[in-house]
């Protein structure tokens, strides 16, 4: 049904140009919605795009602030078996030190994907401003572990290269995810033969 033919049943007299005046209303909202329409997808196109993990050697270009830091305090609760949380979370963090960017120190805010646990320590690919880091894609923020020791981890890394310190870190990373995988096999062998009983 037409404008015309709508505000003829109603009984009302339609002038010509009143007609024209909704024609051109619903040609605008008709617009609108395209429009819109096209905003929402490039924002969801510009979200997953910050999403795809780039590659390390990429992500390390693009990041303007490289940091060691220790989690000082975690929204709460904690959800259980919860490690990837799809909303961005809040946690307080201390910065341990700058490998990259920012030379701040001391406490900061982390708003990131990544669930992260009061007290172990985490390399992280952000951006930190006025006392905010962003790091919100899961792969930007690598654990560590909690024995990180502030003085040992920064003589190992001081004074080599951006390249250097990084791969003395995923090396880290490396070697505890090996023990925990270990040590989980080990537990998965034992729960295997009991259940084979």
């Amino acid at each position: 049904m037409t404008p015309l033919e709508y505000y003829n049943t109603r009984n009302r007299p339609v002038s010509r140009f009143r007609a024209l005046l909704i024609l051109q209303q619903l040609k605008n909202m008709k617009t609108a919605t395209l429009v819109l329409t096209g905003l929402l997808i490039t924002l969801t196109a510009l979200a997953a795009m910050e999403m795809i993990f780039p590659g390390y050697d990429r992500l390390k270009e693009i990041s303007p602030d490289i940091i060691i830091a220790r989690c000082t305090n975690t929204p709460s609760p904690l959800p259980p078996n919860r490690t990837i949380t799809s909303d961005a979370n809040t946690f307080s963090i201390e910065i341990v030190a700058a490998i990259k960017g920012t030379n701040r120190s001391g406490s900061v805010l982390l708003n990131s994907g990544h669930w992260l646990h009061r007290g172990d320590n985490y390399l992280i690919f952000g951006d930190c401003e006025n006392g905010v880091c962003q790091a919100l894609a899961d792969y930007r923020v690598i654990p560590l572990g909690r024995e990180l020791l502030a003085g040992s981890i920064t003589n190992a890394i001081a004074s080599k290269p951006l390249d250097e310190q990084i791969q003395i870190l995923f090396k880290r990373r490396l070697d505890n995810l090996n023990r925990q995988m270990k040590k989980e096999q080990e537990e998965k062998e034992r729960l295997e033969e009991t259940i084979k009983k």
